[in-house]
């Protein structure tokens, strides 16, 4: 891969982490709503899910830019303790994030189409409280990611 695209995707990488961060926020924000009790449940897990495609296109463009930018510099993945962190920290946050939050989505889901309560049930509240730790959790990850990397990195 020539040198020349390392600007290329670097802005990529830049603007997937942005856009990464700004949904992990929102999607806290909505999750919250939905811890909340909300009038219309079905509605509501709607919002949330919209954020999904933009959350699996930017973490697949940050994962394939970072790759780029690693296989430009043979031998920095080896010798950066920062570098290895934050991949560390973004394999946890996949799973905290992504993989854990959809199999409760799914879940709130079923209490909905099963119970007349829907959003009132305990069930609802508990599973909305769940998801929405895990979306703070991952926001949380997020944002420490992005120090380690605007302290630790080299200039």
């Amino acid at each position: 891969m020539p040198a020349a695209l390392f600007p290329a995707l670097l802005v990529a990488h830049v603007v997937a982490a942005v856009v990464l961060v700004v949904a992990a926020v929102v999607r806290a924000v909505r999750t919250h709503r939905l811890s909340t009790g909300p009038r219309d449940a079905d509605g509501a897990l709607r919002a949330v899910a919209r954020l999904d495609p933009y959350v699996d296109a930017a973490g697949a463009t940050l994962l394939l830019s970072g790759i780029g930018m690693v296989s430009l510099a043979p031998g920095v993945f080896l010798s950066a303790t920062w570098l290895r962190v934050a991949l560390a920290l973004f394999a946890v946050n996949f799973v905290v994030g992504v993989v854990l939050p959809r199999q409760v989505e799914r879940k709130l889901r079923a209490v909905v189409a099963i119970t007349a309560a829907g959003c009132r049930s305990r069930a609802w509240q508990q599973l909305a409280a769940r998801l929405y730790r895990l979306s703070a959790t991952s926001c949380a990850i997020l944002l420490a990611i992005v120090a380690l990397m605007m302290t630790r990195r080299p200039a």
